[in-house]
């Protein structure tokens, strides 16, 4: 369904106590000067469980698997060599 890591994890737990038990919601509109602060607040509010990264804006603690890292290379080439051919045309 999903691929490995987070999102695994995420799509087991609604498999395991169903989607009726999870919910998305927009918890406040602000202004994207203070999308961190307020991300920052409610990551220390609700303290979520499901988050993939610890602190807002930065993915430091996590960590890709070897496979990750392969595909978002194969990514970042593609794009490179997608430019290059933009270019040329």
């Amino acid at each position: 369904m999903w691929g490995g890591g987070w999102g695994k994890r995420i799509c087991k737990a609604l498999l395991k106590y169903g989607y009726s038990n999870f919910c998305l919601e927009i918890l406040e509109y602000c202004d994207r000067t203070e999308l961190l602060t307020r991300e920052r607040y409610y990551f220390g509010f609700l303290k979520p469980e499901y988050n993939l990264c610890e602190e807002p804006g930065s993915t430091l603690g996590k960590n890709h698997s070897k496979e990750t890292k392969i595909k978002m290379s194969a990514a970042r080439k593609g794009e490179k060599t997608q430019c290059l051919v933009n270019q040329n045309q």
